[in-house]
């Protein structure tokens, strides 16, 4: 990118205008003089005009209106590389409107309530969800607007730089700020161009955000004058670096100084974006690893836990592992809390009154029982194949009952190998912020009906025949931090990790636009810890992902199943992209046979994490300061002679 200084556009002002015969001269200014009072406040007032505020809203609308088309469901993403121009140019003018950032913030609200309308599906509840993570979000966009403007005009920064490093480092605290929300960023719009993905195992997915930033910046700062003008963005009133020194005309616009430089330098960046790209792609060599089998159960899911159709799900999901056992998978995978019974496990110190003391709506025989793991370890025998399982799990120790949302993981031969707590809580999901304090743990969590779930503490690596096996839980496959710990973690202590797996309950959202972005989301992990992934979720999409970000359509085998008056009937397709729709399938029984494909290769993302998006931040931070310091005086610029 290039690194020209945007310089005021210059124009002739009086200091440099040859000075006139003496006698015009005197004329001229003695006719300015002369002019009537009421006549000379009409010109300063026109001189002074605020620019028009229509101009904002149209802009800051267009922006929302084509990042929404960027995203699932339209999913038009060639839209992504210009959809923040609009945007931006709300910040190459010198002077903004009182309703900038107004009109961004409140534009931006309703694009997010577009784009993430899915939430709604859950729950009339969750339309509180809704409301409060689209005005979360419309923050950022308001702040993108305000902190660039105070890169570029205060700190003097180059625009096509400085605007996409805003953009960035926004983009990553927007993904750990309040335990984060890692979805929708600029990059995930270009999951299918795989030369361009790659880059991610060096940068993040914020190096991929930042190439279509500044390509947006490029050709916001190639726009003319005339344009702005046309749309009455330009006033003659400027910001003066010194108002009390006499200057005659200044720049209304950030202008690149050199704009052949400019362009020529984002080409060669782009350039070396995709030579990086194909040349990690060429250097792949993938291993034949472990044949998994994928279970996915059609369960919508709601608030209201109802325990007659616990028997449904466990004879669905029953009959689909039995489905599976011809294939000889090495590994089988169940959705997250698809096993709708509880483990039940208690300190064998409690005697059955404390049990009863610290959990006195559970039977104190019920701690500890054998029924489940029984189970759990039959099914695994019965099919001759590792299992992993989503099971909640509650823990009675001498303090209170934990409660966890896990994965367990069975071995044919072993039994329980091991249960693998998840890490990252969905907020207000699964937990309420200090609920211990405010409301002393009384507080009721919607997915779980009572007082939401525990966090599990580190991560847990389920060893099966020569593979290690990483578990991840509903949305950890989004958090590229927590993805990235667990790989780094196996690697440290010599157990690397050769598949993530992935248990997901999307069932709340009826197959709508949620599955696709979610499912697009995690491809990303893959790149960044050169890690394939499998995933089962119920209701879809379950697919196995290369470590190319690649989302395998043609599986090995990929059968659904229909219950029709209580006959089941099945279908064999060649691919995960139903015909009639053009897109996944999503809401149907089934199963999906495929062999992972195994990279032994490491990623820089490993070993240095988010340094890029880090940089990003810190010109936020400093941006953030400019914004704030007191503002000069504005001051009309004289007209020229």
């Amino acid at each position: 990118m290039s690194t020209e200084t945007m310089t005021p556009k210059t124009t002739p002002d009086s200091s440099t205008t040859p000075v006139a015969a003496p006698g015009k001269g005197v004329n001229a200014n003695t006719k300015a003089a002369n002019l009537d009072p009421q006549i000379q406040a009409i010109i300063n007032k026109a001189r002074t005009a605020s620019i028009s505020s229509r101009a904002t809203w149209m802009l800051a609308g267009l922006s929302a209106v084509l990042l929404w088309a960027t995203f699932t469901p339209l999913n038009w993403s060639v839209l992504g590389w210009v959809a923040l121009v609009p945007s931006m140019m709300l910040i190459r003018p010198v002077q903004r409107t009182r309703w900038t950032y107004r009109a961004t913030f409140l534009l931006s609200f309703v694009g997010y309530i577009s784009i993430l309308q899915w939430m709604r599906l859950g729950d009339p509840l969750m339309y509180f969800a809704l409301f409060g993570l689209a005005l979360y979000l419309s923050v950022y966009m308001t702040m993108f607007v305000m902190m660039s403007r105070a890169a570029v005009h205060r700190l003097q920064l180059p625009f096509a730089v400085a605007v996409p490093m805003v953009w960035v480092g926004l983009e990553f605290l927007r993904g750990f700020l309040m335990t984060g929300f890692p979805w929708y960023f600029l990059s995930h719009s270009q999951y299918r161009w795989t030369s361009l993905i790659q880059i991610s195992d060096l940068t993040g997915t914020y190096g991929i955000s930042f190439l279509m930033a500044a390509t947006a910046a490029v050709l916001t700062a190639l726009l003319p004058e005339s344009v702005f003008h046309k749309l009455k963005m330009l006033s003659r009133t400027v910001e003066r670096p010194h108002p009390e020194e006499v200057q005659s005309q200044q720049s209304l616009l950030a202008t690149p100084s050199r704009p052949f430089v400019m362009v020529m330098a984002h080409l060669g960046l782009f350039g070396l974006v995709l030579g990086y790209g194909y040349y990690r792609l060429s250097e792949t060599e993938f291993v034949p690893g472990p044949r998994v089998a994928l279970v996915q159960g059609n369960f919508p899911s709601s608030l209201k836990h109802d325990p007659r159709q616990f028997q449904q799900i466990f004879d669905m999901h029953y009959y689909l592992t039995g489905q599976t056992v011809q294939y000889q998978p090495d590994l089988i995978v169940w959705p997250e809390t698809m096993y709708r019974y509880p483990l039940m496990t208690a300190d064998t110190s409690l005697t059955e009154d404390e049990r009863l003391r610290l959990a006195p709506m559970v039977p104190a025989d019920r701690w500890n029982d054998k029924t489940v793991p029984e189970m759990l370890e039959g099914l695994s025998s019965q099919s001759g194949a590792a299992l992993v399982i989503g099971i909640d799990s509650r823990r009675l120790d001498e303090e209170r009952m934990h409660a966890y949302n896990s994965a367990v993981c069975i071995s044919p031969l072993e039994g329980i190998k091991g249960i693998y707590d998840k890490n990252h809580r969905v907020v207000f999901g699964e937990y309420i912020p200090f609920q211990d304090e405010l409301l002393k743990g009384n507080m009721v969590s919607p997915t779980t009906g009572g007082m939401g779930i525990d966090a599990g503490i580190e991560p847990f690596f389920f060893a099966h025949d020569e593979w290690n096996f990483a578990p991840l839980i509903c949305y950890e496959d989004t958090v590229p931090t927590l993805v990235r710990d667990f790989v780094k973690t196996g690697i440290d202590e010599e157990k690397p990790v050769d598949c993530l797996v992935n248990l997901t309950n999307d069932g709340w959202f009826h197959g709508s636009s949620e599955l696709d972005q979610h499912l697009i989301t995690s491809a990303f992990r893959c790149v960044e810890t050169r890690t394939p992934m499998v995933r089962a979720v119920n209701t879809g999409i379950s697919v196995v992902i290369d470590s190319q970000g690649v989302i395998r359509s043609e599986p090995e085998v990929f059968q659904t199943v229909e219950l029709e008056n209580r006959e089941t009937k099945t279908e064999m397709h060649a691919s995960i992209i139903d015909p009639k729709t053009g897109s996944w399938f999503k809401q149907v029984n089934g199963i999906l046979i495929d062999q992972v494909p195994l990279d032994k290769r490491t990623s820089p993302y490993l070993y240095y994490g988010d340094w890029f998006a880090m940089i990003c931040l810190g010109l936020v931070l400093i941006s953030l300061v400019a914004a704030c310091w007191p503002r000069q005086k504005l001051v009309p610029a004289p007209v020229r002679k």
